[in-house]
């Protein structure tokens, strides 16, 4: 099973935060982002997709990790009931 989680933000915000972690410019950081996979694309079809907002960091955070404990567990319990299949197990 494949599952795609994207987690954006507006760009001023990427730009920004970028700049502080990094310590760099903004052109630095534009000519970066102009060689990694356009940010339209990656938003195109995910499967989850959320958006970060300055006031929202820390519910972003959890609601992104909940989500992904959630797919982790599903897939876990799918590859045991194929294995529990294939050793002649009925599934449930």
């Amino acid at each position: 099973m494949d599952t795609v989680i994207v987690v954006t933000a507006p760009e001023a915000m990427r730009i920004q935060r970028v700049m502080q972690r990094d310590h760099t410019s903004e052109s630095q950081v534009r000519a970066r982002m102009d060689k990694q996979w356009p940010e339209e694309e990656k938003s195109a079809e995910p499967i989850f997709l959320y958006t970060m907002t300055a006031n929202k960091a820390l519910s972003l955070k959890c609601s992104v990790f909940i989500k992904h404990s959630r797919i982790i567990k599903r897939s876990n319990h799918g590859r045991q009931q194929i294995r529990g299949h294939a050793k002649g197990s009925s599934l449930k």
